[in-house]
């Protein structure tokens, strides 16, 4: 897996320049480990990077909204603004995850006694 390649689908699906993903690669990096530990038997290395790249981009976005997003309540229901991005964003990591047959939680969990 090649960290440009993530960095570069990692750019694409947030719509930040090369300048403004710099700040964010730590992200990528931190995806690119995760993603091979859940995948070591993945085919595909660019199957990897989207994996790598959509972890990447749900973290970004869950880290967008907090910085002080807006919140409208009507009555019982509460729709905080970009939770359908929030939605998008996961759907996309579990998909590409799922694609690669590894794990698409970020819950603890048990591989081998």
């Amino acid at each position: 897996m090649e960290k440009a390649s993530v960095f570069a689908y990692f750019e694409k699906l947030s719509g930040l320049s090369e300048d403004e993903g710099r700040e964010y690669r730590f992200l990528c990096e931190a995806a690119i480990e995760t993603v091979r530990l859940a995948a070591e038997q993945a085919e595909s290395s660019r199957q990897q990077e989207l994996a790598a790249a959509a972890l990447a981009y749900y973290r970004y976005v869950l880290l967008s909204m907090t910085d002080g997003g807006t919140a409208v309540k009507v009555g019982e229901v509460s729709l905080r603004q970009g939770e359908e991005r929030i939605r998008y964003a996961e759907r996309l990591y579990k998909e590409a995850m799922a694609n690669l047959k590894g794990y698409a939680g970020e819950e603890f969990a048990f591989e081998r006694i």
